[in-house]
């Protein structure tokens, strides 16, 4: 006989996030679902939307890190319905999965009973055991319910909005994780870096700017943290309310397209050229004693980039390390202040430990309306002209 567990029950074998889309979005999932072949542009929305949420799922859910390399769409419901479907995304063995549901609701339902089912996952030392035992999630309009690849899941919803064949759309996927060993082809580290910062573009002259933070987006990332912060606990020793908040990530999907649309003129200033907006990321919330060690941007996805100092509890500021063309510089950033730099040519770190409680930031990513760079390009394009030394093929384990 299946159960659901007690309301207050800790469970971490799924998250939920809410509101994905905005108005202009839901007008633009309506007309696809009367005319699904028109574009694939929602389908891009949709995609965009999940990726922009993969760090703070994969942190909730308790998961360690490890590459993605896609999201597939398993089935797309665009009808009313009173059917249960069950949701398989164990891929292939070796791969790393994340599974999903999204629900959006095209007209204001009149009565709609829509959850997902996250059972328990089967015992390893007996595959062939039956698991009844599930938590019921309701799947609150215009949100996502984000789970572990161990788990059955089953979908159940009925909606009734006077015979509407289309109130609803349903997308259920997972985010693929690249597989524990892949054979691909790579150059070392230090080789690749020389070659993104000779092959790709570059916008400015120096590669950053330090610029204060648009007052609107300042106040709405605050109200945000001093709404979370306020029942933390502060101890005897003194804590602040910021360094009292437990987790290392702040959800704040809901204000998603608001940051993006705040900034995103901001950014295209600074790179002189027409941008999209690829993800939000944070708040993040960084410990004593953490250093962020040197790295670039993802390829097509962090071409312009910005990092938002949204609060701070220091003894001594906090400087991050940039470097491009053999150039460095050390830059600090003060609360309320933003570091815009093109961080697929442009190194950053902050290699010296964090001397205080806390630092708050928030990161967002454009890339250029066309941008046809990938590693690939950048080794085809090297192998043309001779510089790409020491390109093989070999067996390459991601980072967990």
């Amino acid at each position: 006989m299946s159960s659901t567990r007690e309301a207050d029950e800790v469970d971490s074998s799924f998250v939920q996030c809410n509101v994905l889309f905005d108005g202009d979005d839901i007008e633009l999932l309506q007309g696809w679902s009367e005319e699904p072949d028109r574009n694939d542009a929602p389908l891009a929305l949709i995609e965009g939307r999940v990726r922009g949420l993969i760090g703070f799922v994969r942190r909730e859910l308790g998961l360690a890190h490890f590459a993605i390399t896609g999201l597939e769409l398993a089935a797309v419901i665009t009808s009313s319905t009173d059917k249960t479907h069950e949701i398989e995304i164990a891929g292939p063995e070796g791969s790393r999965r994340i599974g999903f549901v999204v629900s959006v609701a095209l007209q204001e339902p009149v009565a709609s009973v829509v959850s997902v089912r996250v059972f328990d996952p089967i015992d390893d030392d007996d595959p062939s055991e039956t698991v009844d035992s599930f938590i019921e999630v309701p799947l609150e309009n215009n949100s996502a319910v984000f789970f572990k690849s161990d788990r059955h899941v089953e979908f159940r919803g009925v909606d009734t909005v006077n015979d509407e064949t289309a109130s609803r759309i349903v997308i259920m996927g997972s985010i693929i994780g690249e597989p524990v060993v892949a054979d691909r082809v790579r150059v070392v580290a230090d080789q690749f870096a020389v070659l993104r910062q000779r092959y790709l573009p570059k916008f400015t002259d120096s590669g950053f700017e330090v610029r204060a933070t648009p007052e609107a987006v300042q106040r709405l990332l605050e109200s945000v943290l001093e709404i979370r912060s306020a029942s933390a606990v502060v101890d005897a020793s003194g804590r602040s309310d910021l360094a009292a908040l437990s987790d290392d990530a702040v959800d704040i999907s809901a204000f998603r397209n608001d940051i993006l649309r705040g900034l995103r003129i901001v950014h295209e200033k600074f790179a002189g050229v027409q941008l999209v907006a690829e993800q939000v990321v944070g708040l993040q919330i960084f410990s004593s004693g953490e250093r962020i060690p040197s790295h670039f941007g993802r390829l097509g996805i962090d071409v312009i980039t910005s990092v938002i100092q949204v609060a701070e509890d220091v003894d001594e500021p906090w400087p991050f390390v940039l470097e491009r063309d053999g150039r460095t510089d050390d830059v600090y950033l003060g609360v309320g202040q933003m570091l815009l730099l093109e961080s697929s040519t442009v190194s950053r770190a902050r290699p010296i430990p964090l001397n205080g409680r806390s630092v708050i930031t928030l990161m967002t990513s454009f890339r250029p309306l066309d941008w046809p760079w990938s590693e690939d390009a950048i080794i085809d394009r090297a192998r043309v002209d001779g510089l790409a030394i020491g390109v093989d093929r070999r067996e390459v384990r991601p980072t967990i």
